[in-house]
C-alpha cells in the first residue's frame, strides 16, 4: 500500500504575474517539514522567520514571538498536514519573512494515494522566480518601474533552472519530476 499524499498549489500573493509552485507531499509531513519544502521549491534561503496561518491559529516556532500581545504560535512540528486537512484546512497561508511579509496561499488541490516509485515530496510544476530575498515588494516595484535590471543571485532558483541542473541552492534537494513519470524513468 502506498502513502497518501496531497497535491498543493503554493502561490505568492499580491504579485502579478502570479508566482506559483505545485508539489506532491505526504500527509504525514509536519508543518515544519512543509515549511522546508516550500522554502526549497520557491527558492527562498531559510533566512527569515515564518509561520502558517490556519483558521484562527498560527503555527511556527513558538520561541519567536516578538510581543506578548501577539497571538499564540503553536509548534509547527506538532501538526501534520493530514491532520490539518482532516480538520477542514483546504486553504491556508504560509508567511515568510515578517519584514517583507511574503504571504503564500497554500491550496490543497487533491488528496490521493502516492506512487511507490516516486520519492516525496516532489516538485510537479510552477511558474516564475520569486523576488530577491530582503528586496520587499516596494523595492521590487521601484526597480521594475525604473527599468533597472534585476540581477539574479546564484542562490536564487526557478523550477526551469532546477530541471536543467543549474542551481546550487538547497532547492535542488527536493526531487523534481515530470507529471506522469516515475523515478526509474527519470534516472534512465
Amino acid at each position: 500500500m502506498s502513502e497518501r499524499i496531497a497535491r498543493l498549489r503554493i502561490e505568492l500573493q499580491e504579485l502579478e504575474p502570479k508566482i506559483w509552485r505545485r508539489i506532491d507531499i505526504p500527509l504525514s509531513t509536519t508543518l515544519e517539514a512543509l515549511h522546508e519544502a516550500i522554502q526549497m521549491t520557491m527558492g527562498w534561503t531559510f533566512s527569515h522567520l515564518w509561520k502558517f496561518e490556519i483558521g484562527d491559529r498560527r503555527y511556527g516556532d513558538p520561541s519567536f514571538r516578538e510581543f506578548d500581545d501577539e497571538p499564540v504560535i503553536y509548534k509547527a512540528k506538532g501538526l501534520r498536514l493530514g491532520t490539518a486537512i482532516e480538520r477542514g484546512a483546504d486553504r491556508f497561508v504560509y508567511v515568510y519573512d515578517y519584514g517583507d511579509n511574503w504571504r503564500h496561499e497554500v491550496t490543497v488541490e487533491e488528496v490521493r494515494d502516492g506512487d511507490p516509485e516516486i520519492e516525496y515530496p516532489a516538485f510537479v510544476d510552477g511558474a516564475r522566480r520569486c523576488p530577491p530575498e530582503d528586496g520587499g515588494v516596494p523595492c521590487l516595484c521601484i526597480m521594475v518601474a525604473s527599468g533597472k535590471r534585476l540581477e539574479r543571485s546564484p542562490r536564487h532558483v526557478c523550477p526551469d533552472d532546477r530541471r536543467r541542473g543549474m542551481s546550487r541552492s538547497p532547492a535542488t534537494r527536493l526531487p523534481v519530476r515530470t507529471v506522469g513519470t516515475t523515478r526509474r524513468e527519470e534516472e534512465a
